[in-house]
């Protein structure tokens, strides 16, 4: 049976994206207790691209700084409130009104648009003009036309068609809603055309620049600033009176809603855009390829050879051919020796591996291993063709890397939208006799300089000797040469930087006497490897070449390679089945870091190192104290109705809760006058976590366990939340408070002026928290109390021990005990367990062991 969508939704701006990739994600996307999304947000780059999508919506906002934003005004956020708070705001007797994040609905259609800017004529018979803008972190350049860049062959680019039909739909629905008003349709992008000025850096809080009440007055000229408004209307008309296979966007969008509504079902339409969906692992994929094939097969599918086309995805499905086995050497017009049947003029099989052919080795990989698993890895090389290119090249080998961001805000005065900053170099030579060196590097530490000119220097530093005394410069894709073409080009560059260094740089681009040589470029044209899904990709070839390399596992199976961050490493290892294992690395939101292992009084751990000085990484945070919570009567109805409350009282008054009862500016502290019947604001060293609450259902052995405990070593937490800080955040802060790292100080202490004032803390948002906090400081309020605190997080191999002896309340229970890790705090004891880092987790844990009696 088709599923259906969850009856009674609205088709919205989110839905709707969906839709247009592919129409049946409505089914999933209305169901994610039942259908969950793979995609997660720890994926570094989506988050990455989704914080500077905010940024620059934020800085979008500050253009219009008359506008009023929509949920606000302190009424509950339903759909009525916002739409009729909307339309009031749109209504005001003023020339122009602009509102973010207003609300329209129209029957089964709701969206809520970034931008609302209505402006009236001077002329009285002509409609209000009611400008629908959607923010757009896409790259635009007003120095070229906008038919080149919008438009090919009367339809839009496909680069830009995803944004005009979001808009269409937006459009369509505010014309739907408001018939009294002009609608037209906008994006604002920012502008690389554009430079930004020394008043809007990207570190302003641009949240500060939106008025909740409005000012007509207060009105920007149209464009100013680095992003631009483009008016799409002709494209908009284009979309909708052909959307989607001759059907207009209103048919299209209507039907869709009625889906939603429950009104209709939507059929599975597999194709090429299926390999990256979303629902890709999980059961919702399953349902849709076996609705749409008859076949319940998931393993191998077409859908993952080498760079296929939606042509040839298409063919093979109309053909019925859904896994690769069930393709030969002809599905590829490839003759048995896998020689193309046609060869296409400038392309010589024998010397580049075509796309055909690259497609039809991974088949070929793919049977071998279903027959023959355990098989050693084989490799295809066009070996003359790669030496001949291998011929040019002189020795030493320098291989460079760099690591840059491009931000849609320009970091800088005089930048402009993606600019690219290059922050990182790493530098290694080989030699005739194969040894790696790591020969230099350099990192950007700072966020306050421009770090290009300091780059650039050590750039020429390291490599410019090539130029005199002879080797070959080499990349991973043109990426390096990029960025090194486009720093050369800036006229920031081209003032500071030294015309010897420019020039010296210049000879490693192409027209250079020294060019760099693309690696990736020489790997897709001539080399293949079983096991590397036919991917070029440098992280998909190496563990598969070394696995096919005897040569390579002699050079790089001894500890013998030696760098700034390293001594004597080996990088290359064997697992018991005999293929390559590589040193165990933690991939995160912004690196990749190396983890080192050492035995401890717990057991083995395994700690992160900065592989910039080869120490123990120490993350930084600015700790908020709470003495208060607000706490259920139920969590102390054990203690309250037990009547020992003479045995708390003394353990409360006691030289280690000195800080506890200066915050409460008491000398003593009685539970006997605290109030039981209501959410009380309660002393939260007195927060007990009831498991028999988090438990659905207790096992007997822990409750039994727990009665036994006696009350003065009963499981109390403190609250505390934590900040994360840069190092030059933690640096600033403790020489604003020397001598008071680690110290606990109430809020009466600190000066938050004096940190707001402080252009560090301008950085991820903890100004926004400052000024917080700053309103409890006017009131000379004590709490929260701070203190300044690092840990060197680490994790267990295995996180469950035996009962041992860390604390007498734990020897009691008996029972095995889990470790969590992000313990190693400094200069906090109250900080160690760090509980307030894993209270989920043990949530869990403790919910999957109480399912057996």
């Amino acid at each position: 049976m088709t599923p259906r969508p969850v009856a009674g939704q609205y088709l919205t701006k989110t839905l709707f994206r969906k839709a247009v990739t592919c129409p049946r994600k409505l089914v999933y996307a209305t169901r994610p207790d039942l259908y969950p999304s793979q995609v997660t947000s720890g994926d570094g780059l989506a988050q990455y691209l989704a914080d500077e999508g905010v940024r620059f919506g934020n800085y979008c906002k500050g253009m219009f700084p008359q506008g009023v934003e929509v949920g606000l005004s302190g009424t509950a956020p339903t759909v009525e409130n916002l739409v009729a708070e909307t339309a009031g705001l749109l209504k005001r007797d003023t020339k122009r009104i602009t509102v973010f994040e207003g609300a329209i609905r129209h029957e089964k259609f709701f969206l809520r648009p970034d931008i609302l800017d209505r402006v009236t004529n001077e002329d009285s018979n002509t409609a209000p003009e009611l400008r629908l803008i959607e923010v757009k972190a896409k790259s635009w350049n007003s120095n070229k036309s906008y038919e080149s860049l919008m438009w090919t062959r009367g339809k839009p680019k496909a680069s830009f068609l995803r944004y005009v039909q979001d808009v269409a739909f937006q459009a369509m629905v505010a014309k739907l809603s408001y018939p009294e008003y002009k609608v037209s349709s906008w994006l604002m992008m920012p502008d690389r055309a554009k430079v930004m000025n020394g008043g809007n850096l990207c570190d302003t809080n641009f949240d500060e620049q939106v008025n909740s009440e409005g000012d007509e007055n207060l009105v920007l000229a149209d464009n100013q600033g680095i992003a631009t408004l483009v008016n799409v209307d002709d494209a908009v008309a284009q979309v909708t009176g052909d959307f989607i296979d001759g059907r207009g966007l209103s048919e299209v969008a209507s039907s869709w809603a009625d889906a939603i509504q429950g009104d209709s079902s939507i059929d599975a339409n597999i194709g090429a855009r299926c390999s990256s969906c979303e629902y890709r692992d999980g059961k919702a994929f399953k349902m849709c390829w076996e609705e749409a094939t008859k076949d319940d097969s998931h393993a191998d599918l077409i859908l993952d050879l080498h760079a296929i086309s939606e042509k040839k995805v298409k063919h093979f499905l109309q053909q019925k051919k859904y896994q690769m086995v069930d393709l030969t050497y002809e599905d590829f017009e490839l003759n048995s020796g896998g020689m193309p049947n046609e060869v296409r003029k400038g392309v010589d099989p024998k010397k580049i591996i075509t796309r055909a052919q690259r497609q039809f080795y991974q088949i070929c990989t793919r049977k071998r291993e279903s027959t023959c698993p355990s098989e050693r890895r084989s490799y295809i090389v066009r070996k003359d063709a790669l030496q001949s290119e291998m011929r040019t090249w002189k020795y030493p080998l320098h291989f460079i890397d760099f690591e840059t961001i491009a931000p849609a805000l320009p970091h800088f005065s005089g930048d402009s939208p993606y600019d690219s900053y290059a922050f990182q170099l790493s530098h290694h030579t080989l030699d005739e006799d194969h040894e790696v060196k790591h020969s230099s590097e350099f990192l950007n530490t700072r966020y306050d300089t421009r770090p290009s000119i300091e780059f650039l220097d050590a750039l020429y530093e390291s490599i410019g000797p090539i130029l005199t005394e002879g080797g070959t410069l080499m990349q991973w894709s043109p990426h390096e040469t990029r960025t090194l073409q486009t720093m050369l080009a800036s006229p920031i560059t081209q003032a500071e930087l030294s015309p010897e260094k420019c020039a010296g740089l210049s000879q490693f681009l192409q027209g250079g006497s020294s060019p760099m040589v693309d690696l990736h470029q020489l790997a897709s044209r001539h080399y293949y490897v079983d096991g590397s899904s036919a991917s070029t990709s440098i992280k998909r070839l190496l563990k598969p070449t070394i696995d096919a390399s005897d040569e390579l596992k002699r050079l790089y199976g001894s500890p013998t390679y030696n760098g700034h961050n390293f001594t004597n490493f080996q990088w290359y290892q064997e697992d018991a089945d005999g293929n390559a294992k590589f040193t165990e690395f933690i991939v995160g939101r912004n690196a990749t870091v190396l983890v080192a292992k050492r035995e401890s009084a717990a057991g083995l751990v395994k700690y992160p190192i900065n592989r910039a000085n080869g120490h123990p990484f120490q993350i930084h945070y600015l700790k908020m104290y709470r003495l208060w919570s607000g706490v259920d009567d139920q969590a102390f109805r054990w203690y309250s109705q037990g009547g020992n409350t003479q045995a708390w009282n003394e353990s409360f008054n006691t030289e280690e809760n000195l800080v506890c009862r200066d915050a409460c500016n008491m000398t003593a502290c009685d539970i006997r006058k605290l109030k039981w019947n209501r959410i009380s604001m309660m002393c939260s060293v007195a927060r007990w976590y009831d498991w028999g609450r988090m438990m659905d259902r207790p096992r007997k052995d822990i409750m039994a366990a727990l009665r036994q405990i006696s009350l003065e070593d009963a499981l109390f937490s403190t609250s505390v939340s934590f900040l994360s800080l840069l190092p030059g955040q933690a640096n600033a802060f403790a020489d604003l408070y020397k001598g008071k790292r680690g110290v606990e100080m109430p809020l009466t202490d600190i000066n938050i002026e004096a940190l707001l004032a402080d252009p560090v803390f301008q950085t991820n948002s903890i100004n926004k928290w400052l000024r917080l906090v700053s309103k409890s400081a006017a009131n000379d309020q004590r709490d929260p109390i701070f203190a300044l605190v690092a840990y060197r997080p680490f994790i267990y191999p295995d996180p469950v021990i035996p009962p041992v002896s860390l604390s007498p309340t734990l020897a009691r229970l008996g029972a095995p005990v889990l470790r969590i890790g992000d313990s190693l705090f400094t200069g906090d004891p109250n900080s160690a367990n760090g509980l307030s880092h894993h209270v989920k987790s043990i949530s869990q844990f403790s919910r999957s062991l109480c399912c057996a009696e």
